[in-house]
């Protein structure tokens, strides 16, 4: 490792360290809604509280679920304890924070790798997200049309068989898609290994380390946490006053997720982009659009800035 990579690798930290304290600090001023937060929080009663509590207890198992993917990913390039997978997920969120759809978050996890592992890592890591974005694009594939056939128009709800065939065509073509990738992943690596370019030579290490099996088990871990975070956010709901019935949940919070997922922002930005996709699609079943809104940026508060304050500490540590 040269001078100029530790001088690149040690001010990398310092960067991510001290944006994604200029970002929190500048949404923390210009967030107006204290004064609805603390009002509510004065009017709820303790029974309502302990959907607040329930939030809190499920962030360590959404932030494990991701730790245990990160494990799985980088196990055949650099194995490491769960430990150090949860670390580097709370330093990822530090990354995360500040980026355009969070692009920065590998390169950040991959910052508490061996040096020389870091662009294989990052390479790994993308795989991680694209397995959630296919958990997420699955279910609400499914959930959207299912809401669409029944809140949208008298339209809808009388071709709702047409509309149940075109999103599970929509769900097999996507299916089919992700599987004909897989089958063609040894000739994407065997391409990327022998491009003239160093730096694709080195993505390509990183994605020959994932197996079939690798891949199974971290759509799993990608299941069982989108289950998690759903749950948190129906919770928060609750919380806030939105009255949901468990189907209204179900069709609606899949469908704000897909659109969330698919929509351009930053992380800092992203509890106001799913406060408006909240109050567009919950408004088919409550009024409580203040309740929507404050929801979805009271769970951003708690996923993404603890974990990212959390780790930010993680990542001066390093420094």
């Amino acid at each position: 490792m040269t001078s100029a990579q530790d001088y690149f690798f040690k001010y990398s930290k310092w960067l991510i360290f001290l944006l994604a304290y200029l970002f929190l600090g500048y949404k923390l001023v210009t967030f107006d809604g204290y004064e609805a937060l603390l009002e509510h929080f004065s009017s709820v009663s303790f029974h309502d509280y302990l959907f607040l509590f329930f939030v809190f207890l499920l962030l360590p198992f959404n932030l494990l679920f991701e730790a245990l993917k990160w494990q799985r990913l980088v196990a055949g390039l650099q194995p490491i304890s769960l430990g150090l997978a949860f670390r580097s997920v709370l330093v990822g969120q530090t990354g995360a924070f500040f980026t355009p759809n969070r692009i920065g978050e590998f390169p950040a996890r991959a910052l508490m790798l061996n040096k020389n592992n870091m662009i294989p890592a990052v390479a790994l890591g993308f795989v991680g997200s694209a397995m959630q974005m296919l958990v997420i694009t699955l279910f609400g594939l499914i959930t959207t049309f299912l809401y669409i056939s029944n809140n949208v128009s008298p339209l809808f709800s009388s071709v709702s068989t047409v509309s149940w065939v075109v999103a599970l065509l929509l769900v097999l073509l996507f299916i089919i898609n992700c599987v004909l990738l897989f089958r063609h992943y040894a000739w994407v690596c065997e391409r990327l290994a022998k491009s003239k370019w160093q730096w694709l030579n080195r993505l390509s290490e990183g994605f020959a380390h994932l197996s079939f099996r690798d891949a199974w088990r971290i759509f799993c871990f990608s299941a069982i946490r989108y289950f998690v975070y759903s749950s948190q956010f129906y919770a928060m709901l609750l919380f806030m006053n939105v009255t949901l019935t468990p189907w209204q949940a179900l069709l609606a919070i899949p469908t704000i997720y897909l659109l969330v997922t698919y929509t351009p922002s930053f992380a800092f930005s992203e509890a106001m982009v799913r406060g408006s996709f909240a109050i567009f699609i919950l408004s088919a079943f409550s009024t409580n659009d203040a309740g929507m809104a404050l929801a979805s940026i009271l769970l951003w508060c708690i996923n993404y800035c603890l974990p990212m304050f959390v780790g930010s500490f993680f990542v001066k540590k390093s420094l």
